[in-house]
């Protein structure tokens, strides 16, 4: 089913809506879950939330992307039960996902983070749209499905050292990148 159709039932209030999404993201909405949070009664739990935000939010929101909306909602309510959980520890998967990436990306300062956020996006967009299909998906599998480096490569038939410096050199030229569109900024 389109996802303008499942929005549209939405809108009409119908719990077909709920029916429908799960039919259509359900487990790709558990996969992503359960690598963050690694435990199946959180996922399950995270992907009710996103159910839930999804009708609480829909109307009067109308997302231009549903499957995206839904992830990164998703993503949201999964990286706020780890951080609970693993509040103490600072440690982890998402914690290491977050390390690699901090390395290109330049410290906006506090007045200017949501500005800065909008713009990072954007830049983000238009570089992932740059890349070969081989390594923007790669990428993506790393850093918004949270997939280990292993399993990547497992798909893909390479080795670790493989997926891990295509990762490494991609982040590189995210970085670039950045610095370049920051001094065409200045």
């Amino acid at each position: 089913m389109e996802d303008e159709r499942i929005i549209e039932l939405f809108f009409e209030r119908s719990e077909d809506a709920i029916t429908l999404t799960a039919q259509k993201y359900g487990a790709q909405m558990k996969r992503l879950a359960l690598s963050i949070t690694g435990c199946d009664e959180d996922a399950e739990e995270c992907v009710n939330d996103a159910y839930y935000a999804a009708w609480n939010h829909i109307p009067p929101d109308r997302p231009k992307n549903f499957g995206a909306w839904l992830m990164k909602t998703l993503r949201n309510f999964s990286n706020k039960v780890w951080e609970k959980k693993n509040a103490e520890k600072r440690r982890g998967n998402t914690a290491e996902l977050t390390k690699e990436l901090e390395e290109c990306i330049p410290d906006a300062g506090s007045v200017e983070d949501e500005v800065f956020a909008r713009e990072l996006s954007k830049k983000l967009d238009r570089f992932l749209g740059s890349l070969p299909s081989k390594e923007r998906k790669v990428f993506m599998k790393r850093y918004f499905w949270s997939m280990p480096i292993a399993d990547i490569a497992k798909e893909y038939g390479v080795p670790k050292s493989r997926i891990a410096t295509m990762l490494f050199r991609t982040r590189k030229k995210f970085g670039k990148m950045l610095e370049e569109d920051s001094y065409e900024g200045n």
